[in-house]
Parts: structure tokens; sequence; C-alpha cells
């Protein structure tokens, strides 16, 4: 099972990924967030972390590319996918 984070401000986009990804057996979205803050606190709150992270770049309350920083030193583990309309 891959476990997926939508982190993303546009909740319509957050929606649509997950209809399309609830479709296939190996995926399950575990989190979504509309900004970084969401989502940290997601990650504190939570024993099982996203293998992958569908991450946009312009987000309020710091964008993707400070949250990518962030994820990267942080939870080297994940991956990220930049997913934008930037």
């Amino acid at each position: 099972m891959i476990n997926i984070a939508i982190v993303n401000d546009y909740k319509l986009l957050r929606e649509g990924l997950r209809v399309i990804l609830d479709e296939k057996n190996n995926i399950k979205i575990i989190m979504e967030s509309s900004n970084r803050q969401e989502f940290l606190e997601a990650l504190r709150n939570t024993i099982v972390k996203p293998d992958i992270v569908l991450l946009d770049i312009r987000m309020p309350v710091l964008d993707g590319y400070v949250t990518t920083k962030f994820i990267s030193e942080k939870y080297p583990e994940m991956k990220i996918i930049v997913l934008t309309m930037h």
C-alpha cells in the first residue's frame, strides 16, 4: 500500500485527486491539507506517515518551496511530487 498526502489550497483539486486515486487498489489517501501548517499538524498527529506527498508550490501560510525543504530535511524518506497550476 502506498500512503499519499495531498497538500494543495484548492479544495476542488484535492477532491478530484482523491476520486481518481481512490480507484487504485494499492493507493490510500491518508491526509489532505490546504497549507503547510495543516500538513505539519497532520504529520504530528498520525503514526502512519505518507510515502508520497502531492504538493502545490503556491499556497498560503508558507509555500511549497519552504515545505519541500522542510520535508527533505525532517522526513527524507518521503517522496515529493509537485502538482501545481503555477
